[in-house]
This record gives structure tokens, C-alpha cells and sequence, in this order.
């Protein structure tokens, strides 16, 4: 009825909108079965609207990636496998607030980090690599880094009696 139409009413909406072409695809096949070789944002799209759905139903993280991993007709596996990882990544994560000093590599950018001066040195979203950490202590020592800095960490663990910040070993946040 009227639901079933919506992808394909929200595609005809986007296409004359230019360079929206992948988005129009992805938007108008997003409710097409595997079996019917939609394109993989279309599937992506599909998996986390549905596991979202499922969420702000109450039904529990791992609940809703069984149940989805449950309905092949529905969901391609390799979407629903790449979903469970990301909900595992983020559920030994945690957001914290550090100053410079404690900033790794690997962490990931939560907030974009910027000098007293309103530079922005790294946008959220990137990872902390050496070359940003020796950015970090030289504009520091210019200018100012404003902090604390907002990044993503795996969780605390205890490692020879110290408590350490682990990188969350990702690329981009999307």
C-alpha cells in the first residue's frame, strides 16, 4: 500500500536533485530483498533503519542483530555481520574527555580539535595518528590546544596494574 511506495516516492523526489544519483539509488531500492540485487548502500540502509526500529522498540542490541541475522530473505549476511561488528566496537568503546598529554594513537576524533586561535588542526571523525600527536604538542606550545579533547577509546582495561586507554583501532567515524 502506501508504505511499500515509499521508497520509490522519495527516489523520484531526489532525482532531480543533481549529483544525488547513488543517493536516489540507495533511497529506492533500500526495501528490495536481497534475492532482488539491490546495491550494498540500499542493503546497509535497510539493516540499520530496521535494527534502529528495533532499538527504540526496546528490544536489546543483540536481540535485534539476531533477529536480523535471523530473516536471510530480508538481510544480506555480510551486511548483518558487518553490523555486528560495529554494535561490538562501539559497546567496548567509550567517549572521554582528555587533555593533550593523554591523547594515543588510534583514538578516534570526537569533537574537532582546535588551537586557542579557532584553527581547526583535525576534524571529528579522523583518527589520532603520530604526525596529528606532534601537531598537537607543537601548536600547544605556540599557540594553545583548547581542551579537553573529545575522543573515542576503547574501555578501560587493567594492564600490569595500570589502567590504559586503548585506541579504538578504526578508520573514519561515518
Amino acid at each position: 500500500s502506501m508504505y511499500a511506495v515509499h521508497p520509490a516516492i522519495a527516489g523520484r523526489l531526489l532525482s532531480n536533485i543533481p549529483r544525488l544519483e547513488g543517493v536516489v539509488e540507495i533511497v529506492s531500492e533500500y526495501e528490495k530483498p536481497p534475492r532482488e540485487n539491490p546495491c550494498v548502500g540500499a542493503m546497509m540502509l535497510k539493516a540499520a533503519l530496521d535494527f534502529t526500529d528495533l532499538i527504540e522498540a526496546g528490544t536489546a542490541p543483540h536481540d535485534a542483530l539476531a533477529r536480523l541475522g535471523d530473516t536471510p530473505d530480508s538481510y544480506d549476511a555480510r551486511i548483518v555481520s558487518a553490523l555486528k561488528e560495529v554494535v561490538a566496537r562501539r559497546d567496548d568503546s567509550e567517549i572521554l574527555s582528555l587533555g593533550m598529554h593523554e591523547l594515543r594513537e588510534g583514538m578516534l576524533i570526537m569533537e574537532p580539535v582546535v588551537s586557542r586561535k579557532n584553527v581547526v588542526l583535525m576534524d571529528k571523525g579522523q583518527v589520532i595518528t603520530f604526525a596529528a600527536l606532534e601537531l598537537f604538542r607543537n601548536f600547544g606550545t605556540i599557540l594553545g590546544v583548547r581542551e579537553p579533547i573529545y575522543v573515542l577509546a576503547r574501555k578501560t582495561c587493567q594492564e600490569a596494574g595500570e589502567s590504559a586507554h586503548l585506541p579504538v583501532e578504526s578508520g573514519r567515524a561515518d
